[in-house]
């Protein structure tokens, strides 16, 4: 990564400390112990982003903006991701089906999908067992 400045650094620790949680910026300027402000957790959350260190995506009520970092050693970056809209659990899909999309995507459509911010939105098992 590019130049990071201790706010970026202090954001981008504590997204690690709670690597397998969604989180809104509300949340996260209540937990995190620096006090970072909320407009600056916006930039700071814009530009990772857009670097692609951080997925960003709709939480259960559709409406909240949710933030996870992205798990770079599980190549969370070069899959996609499916989202329960009861539960709100994220799944990564290692999954040849939805590599193959993909190349077909770019091949049949001349079309990339960025598998990394694209996520297929449903109902999971547990929550389809309690429904």
């Amino acid at each position: 990564m590019a130049y990071q400045t201790k706010q970026k650094q202090l954001l981008l620790q504590f997204l690690a400390e709670h690597k397998e949680e969604q989180l809104s910026i509300e949340e996260i300027a209540e937990m995190m112990p620096s006090g970072l402000g909320k407009s600056t957790l916006y930039r700071l959350m814009s530009q990772l982003t857009e670097q692609g260190w951080v997925m960003r995506f709709r939480g259960n009520d559709q409406k909240a903006v949710r933030y996870q970092l992205v798990n770079k050693e599980d190549g969370c970056d070069g899959h996609f991701h499916a989202q329960c809209t009861s539960c709100g659990t994220l799944f990564h899909l290692h999954c040849d089906f939805m590599k193959n999309l993909g190349s077909h995507m770019g091949h049949h459509h001349q079309f990339l999908v960025d598998s990394a911010q694209t996520i297929l939105y449903g109902t999971c098992e547990s929550c389809q067992k309690e429904g």
